[in-house]
């Protein structure tokens, strides 16, 4: 505790924080996800890391079409394109998965549905091109 406030330390590095939420931030440049994959510079936080990418490589983000929301790859968009093409649509109750990793989830976890049945269900990449 400094000057009556509490100190959130990093396990990996030993920075100390004042705030939970800066920590959490921080600890991402432990696993990797501020680091540059095309020149490796790591940045200190996600959103740094994404206005390096703008700046320096002049990368956009990708956008859907659809609804304007933003991804900062390709792939990301790729998956998020299947919530419009209905491959994250549970067809037992309605519900929209972000991924369709989340829609097997959802039907082995609520509607107790086996692999075999899961596999009728859940739409393939043969079915939905992206």
């Amino acid at each position: 505790m400094t000057n009556g406030r509490a100190l959130f330390s990093c396990d990996n590095c030993e920075k100390t924080y004042s705030s939970y939420v800066s920590l959490h931030m921080h600890q991402k440049v432990h696993t990797g996800l501020t680091t540059c994959a095309l020149c490796g510079k790591t940045s200190s936080r996600v959103s740094d890391l994404r206005r390096h990418l703008h700046y320096v490589h002049r990368l956009e983000p990708c956008t859907c079409s659809i609804c304007g929301r933003t991804y900062s790859s390709r792939s990301s968009l790729l998956h998020h394109r299947k919530v419009h093409q209905g491959a994250t649509r549970c067809s037992l109750c309605g519900l929209v998965a972000s991924k369709v990793a989340g829609l097997r989830t959802h039907l082995r976890r609520i509607h107790n549905l086996s692999a075999e049945e899961m596999m009728r269900l859940v739409p393939t990449r043969r079915r939905y091109h992206y």
